[in-house]
């Protein structure tokens, strides 16, 4: 049970991590994770990697995707799978701001 606690301690860290204290980003996180928990890595490797901010997606989920977990998940890794600039650049260029 113990190593269940830790898993899920860390997984709560890594949301948190991703989040950057945004709420709205934390809301869409959890409606991505329920459709595929996996996702978060990745996308938090991205993230890090290109020093983006986490309203980048928001914006996505929310203005881009129209709260559609599905197609915010298929925008993000078209993101990830293909740049090395910062998700809110990416959004910029765009129209999305």
């Amino acid at each position: 049970m113990e190593n269940a606690t830790e898993t899920l301690n860390d997984f709560q860290q890594l949301i948190l991590t991703v989040a950057q204290g945004n709420v709205g980003v934390v809301n869409a996180l959890i409606k991505i994770i329920e459709k595929d928990p996996i996702f978060i890595n990745p996308l938090a490797i991205a993230m890090a990697l290109t020093n983006s901010k986490s309203f980048g997606i928001w914006l996505v989920y929310k203005d881009m995707c129209k709260y559609d977990v599905e197609k915010t998940m298929e925008t993000l890794r078209s993101w990830f799978d293909n740049s090395t600039i910062p998700l809110e650049k990416w959004l910029e260029a765009r129209g999305i701001q």
